[in-house]
């Protein structure tokens, strides 16, 4: 989080420690949780959508409370490639068994 939040994207020593010293700061004055929030709204995730709130808007047209795991797996691939068009995302949802929501086992 401190490189792409932070700081510059040099390449160097100096930045690489400043880095370490950051997130050694970042790791002693916030929770998992709350690091965890802030990385999740600040991160790209396509079509002009920052954070997952945004995306979920974007993509879904929806709250990021109300997506179903077939959604939330969609934005967690979008972080990796951000390129995904929400024309592509079918539209409907996914056939039963394909994926299975956390009561369905």
């Amino acid at each position: 989080m401190t490189r792409s939040f932070l700081l510059t994207p040099e390449r160097s020593y100096i930045r690489k420690l400043k880095e370490v010293i950051l997130s050694y700061r970042i790791e002693k004055t916030f929770s998992k949780e709350e690091i965890l929030f802030l990385y999740l709204n600040q991160i790209y995730l396509g079509h002009g959508a920052y954070g997952v709130q945004a995306a979920a808007e974007n993509y879904f047209g929806k709250s990021v409370k109300e997506l179903n795991l077939a959604e939330c797996a969609i934005l967690a691939a979008a972080q990796r490639r951000p390129a995904i068009r929400p024309s592509a995302i079918p539209s409907r949802r996914a056939p039963p068994g394909l994926c299975p929501q956390p009561d369905d086992r």
